[in-house]
């Protein structure tokens, strides 16, 4: 799975059209979604566009504490625990928009927030 690290400056990251299957990392770190968009404010463009998630051992699309997300028009189906995570509460100012989650599946790697 591919990693970005973030320093002290303002990337921008654009996953457009892609496929993700067997990805995540339940049995090991609950925290390992297919998908993790950490401490992002909005100074820094991210855009999760047109996404097929499936077959996740894991949390599909998950945000934790970011900011002027775009997450649009992905397809998440059979992964483990929830599509769509948001963790703080802290998550402000981000679009989640025309996005399809179907069958999520039980797994004893659950968290309780799943």
């Amino acid at each position: 799975m591919p990693q970005v690290t973030y320093g002290k400056l303002n990337p921008s990251i654009y996953l457009h059209n892609i496929e993700f299957e067997n990805c995540g990392n339940g049995n090991y770190n609950p925290e390992l979604s297919c998908i993790i968009v950490s401490k992002i404010n909005s100074q820094n463009n991210v855009e999760i566009k047109g996404i097929s998630i499936h077959e996740s051992t894991k949390r599909g699309i998950h945000l934790k504490g970011s900011s002027g997300t775009l997450i649009q028009q992905n397809v998440i189906y059979n992964t483990e625990g929830i599509g769509l995570f948001l963790q703080e509460g802290s998550e402000i100012n981000n679009v989640i928009d025309g996005n399809i989650v179907l069958n999520p599946l039980s797994s004893n790697t659950l968290t309780a927030a799943d």
